[in-house]
């Protein structure tokens, strides 16, 4: 649960100082995990794990103040995260993401997510990739997109921004939306978001057809930020 509070209370705070409203409420946070060995599976402790760096991606998007940030931030190898792997073969993955209304329109999506699986005695044991972007968009202009993602292909990583990615125009919008959310009343910024994620490992490796056996679990959160403060007429 830790990881899971700890994104939503980080992106509360990119909200709150991109837009100027220290008074943004986080009025929602709900949790939710199935088996018992959630801590070891969402803190990377024996399952594979992204979080850390999903967390790490969204909020460099939307702190960046120059080109290279933002590049560094999507070429970043989040996935290498992969502590204590068991003997047997196992996996995991993990996504998270919001999205930003004001005035009940969509002006700003961002999310990333990964995951891999590691396979014992095979030429090829660990597969993984990831990524991630935002998108902003304003009334009557210009949309703008950053995004890429990266993945281990043959023993080396390589990393790839997406088709519409441009940093240039992301970063003179992105100036802008902070310009109409500070602006803005606190009651007509909403946010929502949410993330969810799993590991496990196999038991006997043989396919699920034939009755293969596995110990996981499976976690998703979501929260709502907003104010349910009204304008005084």
């Amino acid at each position: 649960m830790a990881i899971a509070s700890n994104f939503t209370s980080s992106v509360h705070k990119v909200v709150m100082d991109i837009s100027s409203n220290r008074d943004l409420p986080l009025e929602e946070f709900h949790f939710d995990t199935g088996g018992s060995v959630f801590v070891a599976a969402a803190d990377g402790d024996k399952y594979i794990s992204t979080n850390p760096g999903v967390l790490r991606l969204i909020k460099t998007l939307l702190t960046a103040e120059n080109e290279d940030q933002i590049d560094k931030a999507l070429e970043d190898d989040f996935t290498a995260v992969a502590a204590k792997l068991p003997k047997g073969d196992c996996g995991g993955g993990c996504g998270a993401g919001f999205q930003v209304y004001l005035k009940g329109e969509l002006v700003l999506t961002c999310g990333g997510g990964g995951g891999g699986g590691y396979t014992s005695g095979h030429e090829k044991a660990l597969e993984r990739g990831g990524g991630g972007g935002a998108s902003i968009f304003i009334p009557g202009d210009e949309s703008a997109h950053v995004g890429g993602g990266h993945g281990l292909a043959n023993g080396t990583v390589e990393s790839k921004h997406d088709a519409d990615h441009d940093a240039t125009l992301f970063l003179d919008k992105l100036q802008k939306l902070r310009d109409l959310l500070s602006e803005a009343h606190t009651s007509d910024i909403c946010v929502l978001g949410g993330g969810g994620g799993g590991g496990g490992e196999t038991k006997i490796l043989r396919l699920r057809s034939q009755g293969e056996k596995t110990e996981g679990c499976g976690y998703g959160f979501g929260f709502h930020i907003c104010s349910m403060i009204k304008r005084s007429r």
